[in-house]
Formats: C-alpha cells, structure tokens, sequence
C-alpha cells in the first residue's frame, strides 16, 4: 500500500484526526487508503496543527515500530469553527446475478472490502481540484428488486463554499468510469424472444443465467442489449443468442420440386 501511495500524482493528502499540542503528536487519517498515520509536532511546517485541518505530507516507515508515520506535513485548509464534514451518496447498479458478482469481484467488494487505494485516489484527486478534503469513503452492496444488485458508497467531505449538487454529479461521473470499466455493452439487431410476453422475464433469466451476462430485450425495435463482463468475447455471446433468439430460422429443410409434403 506504501509503495502504490508514495508514485500517486502529489503528496499525499489526509484530514488531521486529532492532534495534542502538550504531547507533541497526532493522528491523520490519509483521504486516499483511509489509515492512520502517526504525525508529530518536529515534521509540521507552517504553524501547529488543529483537528479538522486538510494537510499534504509524505509517508515514512518507522524502523523501529513499523508503523507509517506523517512528515513533511503541512497545512492546505485549516479548519473553521464548527467545519463538520458533508456527506454525499451515490447508488450504482452493477446488474443481476454472476455479471454483479463478476463486478463486486473486479471491484474488490465481493467480501466486504474496501475500494481499492486507485479508485479512492481517483475521488480524492476529484475534491481536491475543488479545494474540498475526503475524510472517508464507506461501501456496500444491496440487493433491489428482481436480483439487482446496486453498489452504494458514503463520502464525507469536509469544505465550505460549494455546490453539493455540482460536486456529486462529479463523482457519480467518476463512479459511473470506475464500474464501467468492468462491463461490455452492445446490442444485437433483428432479435426477439421465442415466446410471449408473459414468458419473455423467465425466457430471458434463464439465458443470463447460462451465460453470466444481464439481457434486456427491446420488443419495439426487435433487438436485445447485452452486458457481459470486460474482457467478454462479442462474437460468442452474438452466436448463442442468435441460435435462440434469431428472425431467421435455425436450418432450412429444402425438398425436392416435384416431393408432396406430407
């Protein structure tokens, strides 16, 4: 984690978690992996610390504790009185069944964990430009109606002086990339489902299920979009679902021009 915070763009950047002047030392709480780094008064520049401060530093492995540690720290906000972070909530969906998993997977989230230090780094990078601070990120997943799974994620913001709905729709962007990269959009024309419209959810469920991608069948324009996983070969997934779902027929049984039919 030290070596992949250290060749991010810039300092690192982080919220001071508390800090006492009498003992000489502090916490801060790094924006981009979410951890705990030690800070003491003799690596501050600039004037002594107060918590709620928005500092950039560099980070050094302790040789005896083994803990990480702050230095080279300074202060970019200072905290105003009464500055209480904002939280902003975003809700994603990432798709039904093994496509959802195969995301929560590519996500890191599959077991609870959380988001990689990349993407914390891409939303922190985001505020930053906006002089605002992350102190946190928080993720789950939940399940909606009919198997959907939607990724849900928490930020606290700390900042004055900007627009809520402004910065939100910025990091919905941001999210909306991130996910994106693990999904395979595309549409396959002159398709339709081999049943009625009352049939034509199970019809449809049941080929997502065999091939591990989310089906949405256009009865209008005769066509169904497909969202496999990044990485996806088009071409398989064309095939089997022309074979089921194709206006042409399967095969043509051709006889003889002068053969009744019986």
């Amino acid at each position: 984690d030290e070596a992949l915070l250290q060749s991010l763009a810039g300092k690192p950047r982080g919220l001071v978690k508390s800090f006492d002047n009498g003992r000489g030392r502090g916490v801060i709480t790094d924006a981009t992996s979410n951890r705990d780094l030690v800070v003491r008064d003799k690596d501050v520049t600039g004037g002594v610390l107060a918590t709620g401060d928005v500092v950039e530093y560099q980070i050094k492995q302790g040789s005896s504790t083994g803990f990480s540690r702050a230095v080279m720290v300074s202060a970019i906000r200072r905290c105003s009185q009464g500055w209480q972070p904002k939280r902003i909530l975003l809700c994603l969906s990432l798709g039904r069944g093994a496509l959802a998993k195969h995301r929560l997977r590519q996500l890191g989230l599959d077991d609870g964990m959380k988001l990689s230090a990349e993407y914390r780094s891409q939303f922190s990078n985001l505020l930053a430009q906006h002089q605002l601070a992350l102190a946190s990120i928080m993720s789950r997943h939940s399940i909606a109606s009919k198997g959907a799974v939607n990724l849900e994620l928490a930020f606290d913001v700390f900042g004055s002086g900007f627009s809520m709905e402004a910065v939100k729709q910025e990091m919905a962007d941001v999210a909306q990339g991130i996910i994106g990269k693990s999904l395979l959009k595309f549409v396959i024309q002159d398709c339709a489902a081999p049943c009625g419209s009352e049939a034509e959810e199970a019809w449809a469920g049941t080929l997502e299920s065999r091939l591990g991608c989310n089906l949405e069948v256009q009865r209008t324009d005769r066509s169904i979009a497909v969202q496999a996983p990044a990485g996806s070969c088009r071409e398989d997934f064309e095939a089997c679902i022309q074979m089921f779902a194709g206006l042409d027929p399967l095969f043509v049984v051709r006889l003889p021009a002068d053969t009744e039919p019986t």
